[in-house]
């Protein structure tokens, strides 16, 4: 624990504070991205853990390390981290439908997050991604995407509180709903982000998504364009397209020290986004990878962190990254 005495005028607690920074991991270093699922059950009545409930998944995030398409960039492993009980009993208590089931995966979840979380302030690697399935099949939550969103919503909260508490430098955080389901995601339990130090942005509405981006370019432009270079094929003047270069520009006016990105839930999601959003030809994963790879470079010295409850939405996102 430091403590910054109040002799020290703010110049030098700068420096104090710069001096506990780690260094930043070149995008290019080995191992740069480390993949984690949570190791304990995830199932309530057969006690399954991610690696036998889901072992499509597992084995889809394990076999990225050997793509070449990422040049051996990547961890994937299961982590056996868990959180202290007084933790998890708050988690619990904070969710907006709590279920039997949610208290079994709460501490392997949360120690997954905070896992993810400290590799990457430690310095380890540049970018993390956690597969928690406990957002994600219907044997844990019912099916319910609002009480998956509730468990995520609390899980991040908290990981991101014990986060600041750990590492001092990092005081601001901006939290991505990269969803694409509107206020039925992360934003229907924005009060969990009511934080000056968090920056929370929400997934668009279909009412957004046919809006002209119009009149923003000259934003854009100034903030270096953080958005424009991910932009999908065809979609100049799609809604969508608007929207994440609205979130660069806030991104870039918070400065925050961490991008957190919450994925999909939805498997087939990617492929239904046309319906919803006219982004002429649809936007995946892998472009809001490269969106979250271009502002984290640019605003947080490339430190992200990608959460999704499914494997596809965690490869097709890193494709985008790397």
């Amino acid at each position: 624990m430091f403590t910054v005495v109040g002799a020290f005028d703010s110049c030098q607690s700068s420096i104090v504070l710069l001096s506990l920074q780690t260094s930043e991991v070149s995008p290019d270093a080995k191992a740069s991205t480390l993949i984690l699922w949570p190791c304990d059950q995830i199932d309530e009545q057969d006690g399954q853990s991610a690696a036998t409930a889901c072992p499509r998944d597992v084995d889809k995030l394990q076999n990225l390390q050997s793509d070449e398409h990422v040049h051996g960039r990547v961890v994937a492993r299961e982590c056996k981290h868990r959180s202290h009980e007084e933790i998890c009993t708050l988690v619990h208590s904070s969710l907006s439908q709590p279920t039997a089931a949610s208290v079994l995966s709460i501490p392997s979840a949360l120690g997954c997050l905070s896992a993810a979380l400290n590799e990457l302030c430690d310095g380890k690697v540049r970018a993390c991604m956690c597969m928690l399935p406990t957002l994600a099949h219907g044997s844990v939550l019912d099916g319910s995407r609002q009480a998956g969103a509730s468990l995520l919503a609390s899980l991040l909260a908290v990981a991101l509180m014990q986060l600041r508490v750990e590492y001092v430098w990092i005081r601001k955080i901006a939290v991505v709903d990269c969803s694409m389901v509107g206020d039925e995601g992360l934003a229907a339990h924005a009060e969990m982000f009511n934080d000056p130090d968090l920056l929370f942005l929400r997934s668009p509405p279909p009412s957004v998504a046919g809006s002209s981006s119009a009149g923003q370019k000259s934003h854009v432009a100034e903030s270096g364009a953080a958005a424009g270079a991910a932009a999908p094929s065809g979609a100049k003047k799609s809604g969508l397209k608007a929207h994440f270069e609205d979130l660069a520009l806030k991104v870039a006016d918070f400065q925050p020290q961490i991008l957190v990105c919450y994925l999909n839930d939805n498997p087939k999601a990617a492929g239904e986004v046309g319906k919803d959003y006219p982004t002429d030809g649809g936007v995946d994963m892998a472009w809001v990878g490269k969106w979250a790879k271009t502002v984290s470079a640019k605003y947080c010295k490339g430190r992200s962190i990608a959460v999704s409850g499914f494997a596809n939405n965690i490869s097709d996102f890193l494709q985008g990254m790397i």
